[in-house]
């Protein structure tokens, strides 16, 4: 078999393979022990024309498939196959055009990079503010709400129906018995007042927007509740969890707060690092490439604004945004989390780090203890398969990640 490969823009790969009489004839013999046995006839009765079809199929994908192991080539896209010539039992000239994962050259310096932004020192510290303000949420998770009759109030939870519309009193978004408390909502906190003194079954409308694009939101009031409070002691502490008094309480939740700014530390730095290598990157992506993760973000932000009963044009007009502009923007999120995830796995392959079998089916089944995947058999078994996937990469990364850590201590 000769395989003649031609590189083309945007990471496409064009090729040609040819196969001589020998190799032909090998397919051919087993085409016809496939139709013999899928037909249950002899040779002699299976049409010359049907064993040249199965002869050809069987050629093309098998020795397609043999010359992209061969070359290594990491495809993403169903190749377009083109027939150049075939003579049965002696010749068959075919060419390919097929996407591939792009290729890229990492800086030469891009480990300097790494120990310079993993090395800064930045000092974590928790503020007793912050301690104070967990425990304020503490308080109002576990608080006890009573139903009244009397007028909102600041801190009430109000059950309430609403919708916005335009000028033209065209509906935009609308969600029915939403509870909000009161300050605490970020579409109604502009109208915090005026909501004050409201009772159940009152109506109110707000005007809100630009003098170019006017909004009205109406509410009606269905329930007002008021919240009671726990009262924060050591008993208040012990209920919470395992906890001796409210100081060992403070306690906990000073370490908690210290290792999620620990956590937010690390992944800047990991967006840092990462956006410094990507702006020395000269790659072109394939559009198929970052097509596929732009309908994945798409879909994402669909199933959000389904939950907020939210279509994505209300959605557009709502934050004030063109479609055209939307689309940029979100082709760049794309192409930026394509690139994020060619530089880790390039930095993988170059340091020899994988994933053991071992610890990916550890992880996934942390992840399946804790989530129902989908009864159906053939969805769970996708659904599980991309698990699997996933959580390869995540252990990729979070080795390739620590090696470059260990380059800024050992630096240090």
């Amino acid at each position: 078999m000769e395989i003649e490969i031609n590189q083309l823009p945007q990471s496409n790969i064009e090729g040609k393979i040819s196969l001589n009489q020998d190799e032909l004839l090998a397919y051919t013999k087993e085409a016809e022990e496939i139709l013999a046995k899928e037909k249950e006839l002899n040779l002699k009765e299976i049409a010359p024309k049907k064993i040249e079809e199965q002869t050809l199929n069987l050629a093309v994908i098998n020795s397609y498939l043999k010359a992209i192991q061969k070359e290594k080539l990491e495809v993403i896209s169903q190749p377009v196959i083109n027939i150049l010539r075939f003579i049965p039992n002696k010749e068959l000239v075919f060419s390919f055009k097929v996407s591939v994962l792009p290729k890229i050259t990492l800086p030469k310096n891009y480990q300097e990079i790494a120990k310079e932004i993993f090395s800064s020192p930045e000092r974590i510290e928790v503020e007793k503010k912050e301690v104070e303000d967990s425990l304020s949420w503490l308080r109002d998770s576990r608080a006890e709400i009573k139903e009244v009759k009397r007028g909102i109030d600041v801190g009430d939870l109000i059950d309430l129906d609403y919708e916005i519309t335009d000028e033209n009193e065209r509906k935009l978004a609308e969600e029915k018995n939403k509870r909000v408390i009161l300050g605490r909502e970020e579409l109604f906190s502009p109208f915090q007042n005026d909501f004050l003194g409201l009772k159940v079954g009152q109506e109110k409308e707000f005007a809100f927007g630009s003098k170019e694009k006017p909004r009205k939101l109406k509410v009606k009031i269905n329930k007002v509740y008021q919240r009671i409070l726990p009262e924060l002691n050591d008993d208040f502490a012990r209920k919470i969890g395992n906890f001796k008094d409210l100081v060992d309480l403070r306690k906990s939740i000073t370490e908690g707060i210290k290792m999620e700014k620990e956590r937010i530390l690390k992944e800047k730095r990991e967006r840092d690092f990462l956006e410094r290598v990507i702006n020395q990157l000269e790659v072109e992506l394939p559009e198929i490439l970052w097509q596929k993760q732009k309908e994945r973000i798409l879909a994402d932000l669909e199933i959000h604004l389904k939950k907020m009963n939210l279509t994505l044009k209300n959605y557009l007009e709502i934050i004030k945004q063109d479609q055209e502009s939307f689309d940029k923007e979100i082709e760049n999120q794309a192409k930026n989390f394509i690139l994020r995830s060619l530089v880790v796995s390039q930095i993988a392959k170059e340091q020899g780090i994988s994933a053991q079998r071992e610890e990916v089916e550890d992880y996934v089944q942390k992840i399946l203890s804790r989530f129902q995947y989908p009864l159906n058999e053939e969805k769970r078994r996708e659904e599980i398969e991309k698990l699997y996937a996933y959580a390869k990469e995540v252990i990729i990364s979070q080795k390739v990640f620590a090696f470059l850590e260990n380059l800024a201590k050992i630096t240090n």
